[in-house]
């Protein structure tokens, strides 16, 4: 497929070997790939009212929110052997607001996801992070 269409969505490798590797559950996948679906080109910066991924997952607000905390606390191990979270919480959502969150699995590495995060692919990532402003 050559033009992406407002049916289509990429999900690059990484993230897929992050959640597996972080054993998360089906709901959590529901809500990741929600939140993925509208995701900036280039950007880690992911945001989405709890009440959009409800009608997008068919969840509702309480399991949506409690998938959201459960995600900030999932891990991927990288092949360092050091643990990152794949979902970080920029700004809680609060008075009207929408939670950003910062998607933490880098799109560095193989499609398969195995050889995430050596040294040089973290410090370039953490770089690339901060310039983003979600240092």
């Amino acid at each position: 497929m050559s033009e992406e269409s407002p049916s289509y969505s990429r999900v690059w490798g990484p993230i897929v070997h992050a959640m597996v590797q972080s054993g998360a559950s089906g709901q959590e996948w529901a809500v990741l790939v929600a939140l993925l679906r509208w995701q900036r080109e280039g950007s880690n910066v992911l945001s989405m009212s709890v009440q959009t991924i409800c009608k997008y997952t068919g969840l509702d607000e309480d399991t949506v929110r409690h998938r959201l905390s459960s995600l900030s606390k999932r891990c991927f191990v990288s092949a360092g052997g050091n643990e990152f979270p794949i979902l970080e919480v920029i700004k809680p959502a609060g008075k009207g607001r929408t939670a950003l969150y910062a998607l933490c699995v880098p799109r560095l590495g193989p499609e398969d996801g195995s050889n995430m995060l050596t040294r040089k692919e973290r410090v370039e990532w953490e770089k690339r992070h901060k310039d983003n402003g979600n240092a």
